[in-house]
């Protein structure tokens, strides 16, 4: 090798050097500026190579991506060679945000649009009916009003449930499936009591004065002054079975009927003189005494009868419920000295309400007596699926049901009172002002809530605030709940002032509330005013919903000609189609055909079936 090779080869290493120096010290500086996110620069390229490029900055938290690095420096070319290229800059970090509605995912978690603001609140979708209430959903990339409740065909609960801005159109409320007139050219007959057994067949019980009637089987015949019957037809109104209860001077009053959940039908009232029922004669202990009897599903034989009374005073059942045990509940008013009711002698000085229990044989369970020196009378009781017991009773003075005196405000009082199904005092409430109150019927429905219904005087206040019927007289109906808070109240009334009396209430399966009784005048319910025929008695029908709502209310009576007409009870089937009865003179249609009483100058019983 020359001198002149080793010149070349020396200057050749020197530049080399030169190089690597300048580079190294930048790489160096990059990388202790990477703390603050930044890229770092491309190593050296190494001859012939090009360096590597330098990493991309790291993304600190809730800062912007670093810068990339820049490519390192192209290596010096070798003898005869090209130097290499340099190297890319790393890439820059990811930029985080909330997640908004917007079809991107925003906060880098690989989801897109969850966890939004907003999402899942309570909206108005400005659509009608059920399809108002809407909430709030992230939908095409947008905060949307969603709809809870789709369109679905109208149903009678006072709700605009096909969503076209119009409630309960289309269907034929309350229209009339068929009806039934049972009388004679000589006397009076009324239904007084329906109810329905589990599969929808119907049992009216009531009272004839003369003569003869016919109900589809067997005439029956009157035999005393007055005679009572119990008749039990099919869901169509067919005759199924009957039993006459007859006697042989005033017979008194078959004043409850009840079915329990295998058909069996209890009636109950009060007999004045020895009565035959059945083939079965009883014999009463003193001027009116209360009985009970049991009748088989199938024929209405009796199975089991009972007599309570004593030797001077009066005693009666006003009404009677079954329980999910197969027990029977009664209630009513029993006056003067103590007396049995299967039980210890129940002391007493007055009018006092009653409440027993017997099980399905007959056998007393419990009894209880509630009053003062004034007037306490029994009127309605109920039952609730887990056996516990509502007891309607009007109030003057004082009572105690086991939770307290309790103290009439005036004249009589709304007195209500729960029990458990060992008869154990739950709760009691009265209710009342210095006027009349009075209670018809109380009831539960499906939730445990309570239904009543009466006629008052001025103002009443359950717990929702006073109310006042027009003409400060009226019927009133009112829901409490399962401790006996005041849910909701309404009361009406007529011109002429005391014009309406509302004899019965149903509750059917879906919580909805069915009223009958008697007006005269003119009367608005709701749907607007409906006027009795002259100065007639017509009858009335009201349904409201299970929060009060007004459904839908009708009135019937003979269009032409002056008579008196009585809605005297009501009662729901399980499909809750509606059962009235009561009695009517002249012509009467219930929706479903004309009925005609046999002769104009006496009352006939009806019975008539309408759908929900």
């Amino acid at each position: 090798m020359t001198s002149n090779d080793h010149r070349t080869k020396r200057s050749s290493f020197s530049l080399s050097r030169v190089f690597l120096g300048i580079w190294g010290t930048a790489a160096i500086v990059a990388i202790a500026g990477c703390d603050d996110g930044a890229g770092t620069s491309g190593s050296a390229g190494a001859p012939s190579t090009g360096g590597s490029g330098g990493a991309g900055g790291s993304m600190q938290a809730g800062g912007m991506g670093g810068v990339g690095g820049m490519g390192g420096a192209g290596g010096a070319g070798g003898v005869g060679g090209v130097g290499g290229v340099g190297g890319m800059g790393g890439s820059g970090g990811q930029n985080c945000i909330p997640e908004t509605c917007n079809g991107v995912d925003d906060d880098c978690d690989d989801t897109v649009d969850e966890d939004i603001p907003g999402v899942g609140m309570s909206c108005d979708t400005a659509l009608s009916g059920v399809c108002a209430a809407g909430t709030t959903a992230c939908k095409d990339s947008a905060l949307t009003c969603v709809q809870n409740v789709l369109p679905s065909p109208e149903v009678a609960d006072a709700l605009d449930n096909d969503c076209n801005g119009q409630v309960d159109d289309g269907l034929m409320l309350g229209k009339g499936l068929w009806a039934k007139g049972y009388g004679n050219d000589t006397s009076t007959q009324s239904v007084l009591r329906i109810a329905t057994d589990s599969v929808g067949n119907i049992g009216v019980v009531g009272w004839m004065t003369g003569g003869f009637v016919n109900f589809g089987g067997s005439t029956m015949t009157v035999l005393g002054l007055e005679d009572a019957f119990l008749v039990k037809l099919d869901p169509n109104g067919g005759f199924l079975w009957q039993q006459q209860f007859s006697a042989s001077n005033n017979l008194g009053w078959v004043s409850a009927l009840a079915f329990d959940s295998t058909g069996n039908a209890y009636t109950a009232g009060y007999f004045i003189s020895n009565m035959t029922v059945g083939g079965k004669t009883l014999n009463p202990i003193g001027s009116g005494d209360i009985f009970i009897l049991k009748h088989d599903a199938a024929t209405g034989a009796v199975l089991w009868s009972k007599v309570f009374g004593e030797s001077t005073n009066s005693q009666g059942v006003s009404d009677l419920a079954t329980t999910p045990a197969g027990n029977l509940v009664a209630t009513g008013t029993v006056h003067g000295g103590a007396v049995s009711l299967g039980g210890a002698p129940l002391a007493g000085s007055s009018s006092d309400a009653i409440l027993a229990m017997y099980d399905a044989t007959g056998v007393h369970l419990f009894s209880k007596r509630f009053g003062d020196g004034l007037i306490q009378s029994g009127k309605s009781v109920a039952v609730n699926a887990a056996g516990e017991i509502a007891l309607a009773v009007d109030l003057e003075g004082t009572v105690d049901f086991g939770g307290g005196v309790l103290t009439s405000a005036g004249s009589t009082d709304v007195a209500i009172a729960k029990f458990a199904a060992d008869g154990t005092h739950l709760w009691s409430k009265n209710y009342g002002s210095a006027m009349q109150q009075a209670v018809n019927r109380v009831a539960f429905d499906a939730q445990g809530n309570i239904l009543i219904t009466g006629t008052h005087y001025d103002p009443i206040d359950f717990g929702c605030g006073p109310v006042s019927a027009v003409n400060n007289y009226g019927f009133y109906v009112a829901k409490l709940d399962p401790n006996g808070a005041c849910l909701w109240t309404k009361t009406y009334g007529t011109t002429p002032v005391k014009g309406v009396y509302a004899s019965k209430m149903a509750v059917d399966p879906t919580g909805n509330v069915v009223v009958t009784g008697t007006f005269l005048g003119s009367m608005d319910l709701g749907g607007g005013m409906m006027t009795a025929v002259e100065s007639s008695q017509d009858i009335f029908v009201l349904k409201l919903s299970s929060t009060g709502a007004y459904v839908w209310s009708k009135h019937y009576g003979d269009p032409v000609v002056y008579e008196m007409d009585s809605g005297n009870d009501v009662a729901t089937d399980p499909m809750g189609n509606i059962l009235l009865g009561g009695d009517f003179g002249g012509n009467i249609d219930f929706g479903s055909g004309t009925i005609s009483a046999v002769d104009l100058n006496h009352q006939d019983a009806y019975v008539a079936k309408l759908s929900p």
